[in-house]
């Protein structure tokens, strides 16, 4: 009884060519774009974990590729396309906020002056603006700190449509004084402006013109104080040692001290 022929190699390559050069494509674009995002990683545009996801999704798409190309290929009907295509639909449709919340992710990992600056946020539909910096970015959502150390967390859809502009980070003490007749309102600014520089406290400062008067009435002089915090998040601590300082060295004004933002 003859034994079955064997197939020849050449025989086998033609039947399944369009499986093997699929896997040859696929095999190559994902080395490509793996070295391209890798390249990315090293220059600092994604992150960590960024960089870990988008392989993965490359890795998920190649194998759906050729396994989809196998199926046409074995069984040589559109039924193939049709399981695909519905299973593509449900997975669009059960993640179709994850999918664009990270869609958004990415578009934030490419911006380049949105984390680590302090920043004046104005989202979609929203009319105050948030004040801070972007601190994380993360799939889903970004967090920012203001300068008090509070942390807001904001879906990347929004922060990406979002109007942002650059913002000095401040804070505005209002200082009620109540000086003698013969004090002049120049040197009453300028004893303000010394005893502040006087606080020894590194982590604000203040300019001459960073002092606006806000009222005067009598033998009480309303002042603003627009102070510039140098290190952030602002401690306690350190707000209360410079309200102190202020309360001890302007005692002969009788002074109060109302924080405004």
């Amino acid at each position: 009884m003859p034994l079955p022929a064997i197939p020849a190699i050449e025989e086998i390559f033609t039947q399944y060519s369009n499986i093997f050069i699929t896997i040859i494509i696929m095999v190559f674009a994902r080395i490509l774009i793996v070295r391209l995002i890798n390249s990315l990683f090293e220059r600092g545009v994604f992150s960590v974990g960024t960089r870990v996801i988008l392989i993965r999704i490359i890795d998920t798409a190649v194998i759906m590729i050729i396994l989809a190309t196998i199926l046409h290929q074995l069984a040589a009907t559109y039924a193939t396309y049709i399981v695909i295509a519905v299973f593509a639909a449900m997975v669009l449709v059960l993640f179709f906020y994850e999918i664009k919340e990270f869609t958004a992710y990415i578009s934030l990992q490419l911006i380049k002056h949105i984390k680590g600056r302090n920043l004046e946020i104005y989202l979609p539909g929203h009319t105050k603006p948030i004040y801070g910096k972007v601190i994380s970015i993360d799939p889903l959502f970004s967090t920012i700190e203001d300068i008090f150390g509070n942390k807001i967390h904001v879906v990347n859809s929004l922060l990406v449509n979002a109007i942002v502009k650059e913002h000095t980070p401040s804070i505005i003490l209002r200082l009620t004084l109540r000086p003698t007749a013969n004090t002049k309102l120049y040197d009453l600014i300028k004893r303000v402006h010394t005893v502040f520089d006087e606080s020894r406290i590194p982590v604000f400062r203040i300019h001459e013109n960073q002092i606006e008067i806000s009222k005067i009435q009598g033998n009480v002089i309303v002042l603003n104080l627009n102070v510039t915090p140098i290190s952030m998040p602002i401690r306690v601590s350190d707000m209360i040692r410079l309200i102190n300082h202020l309360m001890v060295a302007l005692k002969e004004y009788d002074p109060e001290i109302e924080i405004v933002k």
